[in-house]
């Protein structure tokens, strides 16, 4: 897990660490997720009056394998999710981008799993 806070993140320009994947076996896909907190916005929460999620960041997952870059971009969610296929012996490079800042921090959490997962 890892913490965001409000000095580190630039507006679509900031990156977490960098994690690697690398498979020896062909035919592997990899499934690749990332999530992180969301705010909710309550005048009256014992009266159950909450207007409003407001989302600590517009987060997205980058891979590249040097020569071809894959994205997830979806908005108004508190994760992403994306599913490539892999090349063996080929090392990938995952990144989190911080595509839009609203918080002051967020935690989030990057997960991956290979495994043969149909076409």
């Amino acid at each position: 897990m890892a913490t965001l806070t409000s000095s580190a993140p630039t507006e679509g320009n900031f990156y977490s660490e960098q994690y690697k994947l690398k498979t020896t076996q062909s035919g592997k896909k990899a499934r690749i997720v990332v999530v992180w907190d969301g705010t909710a916005t309550c005048s009256n929460p014992s009266a159950g009056t909450c207007s409003d999620d407001t989302m600590d960041a517009d987060i997205d997952i980058e891979v590249s394998d040097g020569s071809t870059t894959f994205y997830s971009e979806s908005v108004d969610n508190t994760y992403e999710f994306l599913e490539i296929s892999l090349t063996a012996n080929v090392e990938y490079t995952i990144k989190i981008k911080v595509y839009d800042w609203y918080g002051t921090q967020t935690y989030m959490a990057v997960a991956w799993y290979t495994a043969d997962f149909g076409s």
